[in-house]
């Protein structure tokens, strides 16, 4: 005599690889909400949002900002030439400063064949420099032909004043080497070098805490959403109690089974 368990066990499979799914579905969820959780709490300056474009001259618009990295290579700048020729006679100059103390740490150029429309400008300090607590860049252009640089700042319409428009927590908007309003659409970049990772991580971590500490509001929400995630993770991944894999129910097969049958 047999015992025929193929089928319950098909069952059984069937329900542990769904709950399987769920449960990495669950973690990629843990995934997104830690990082969006870094994200909002701190990390890299990266602000990529806009809503209009800033006119780029002999009045330098910057941004401040608090690197992650313990250098600074660089920044990408996102550029409107409104789809014009760029002057290839003109240049696109970056000053990059302690903001605390006003020193100059670097200057950069950006060639005219390098700004395009809608585009990331690279500007890049050769070398790189050591990475002051916060830092300023100004941006200032001598072409003829009009450029401007994308940010995310109160709009003129006094309708519109109230709207939010200061989406990066780690700096602002500087026009005319003035504070104001607003933030630059603009990417900080590190050097890409051994250890960097690591202290990458750690200050994403150092800064990612802080922020989460300052936003309770936030730190409850980001909490609540990532032990749920987890919980369901766990549930996913553990086999349920009495459900054998495939190699126990073989053997429970090869137990059960009469001799000559």
């Amino acid at each position: 005599m047999v015992y025929h368990t193929a089928g319950a066990g098909r069952h059984g499979t069937l329900r542990y690889r769904a709950r399987m799914r769920i449960g990495v579905a669950a973690l990629l969820v843990v995934g997104v909400v830690v990082v969006a959780g870094c994200q909002a709490a701190g990390g890299e300056a990266f602000q990529h949002s806009f809503n209009q474009p800033l006119m780029l001259g002999d009045e330098p618009v910057g941004q401040t900002f608090r690197p992650v990295t313990d250098v600074v290579a660089g920044l990408d700048v996102l550029l409107a030439t409104f789809d014009e020729p760029v002057d290839p006679a003109g240049e696109l100059a970056a000053v990059l400063r302690d903001a605390d103390d006003g020193r100059v740490l670097a200057r950069a150029t950006v060639e005219p064949a390098d700004l395009g429309n809608d585009e990331w400008a690279p500007v890049r300090f050769e070398p790189a420099v050591p990475a002051p607590e916060v830092a300023a860049v100004a941006l200032t252009w001598d072409g003829e032909t009009p450029l401007a640089v994308w940010a995310n700042a109160p709009l003129a319409a006094p309708e519109q004043v109230d709207l939010r428009n200061d989406p990066y927590l780690g700096g602002q908007l500087l026009r005319g080497g003035q504070p104001a309003v607003g933030d630059l659409a603009f990417r900080v970049v590190g050097a890409d070098r051994p250890g960097v990772a690591g202290r990458n991580l750690a200050g994403l971590v150092r800064a990612g805490a802080g922020r989460l500490a300052d936003d309770p509001l936030f730190l409850g929400f980001w909490l609540a959403v990532l032990a749920g995630a987890l919980g369901l993770g766990v549930y996913g991944l553990r086999r349920p109690a009495g459900e054998l894999g495939e190699g126990g129910r073989d053997q429970q097969r090869r137990d059960h089974q009469e001799p000559g049958a």
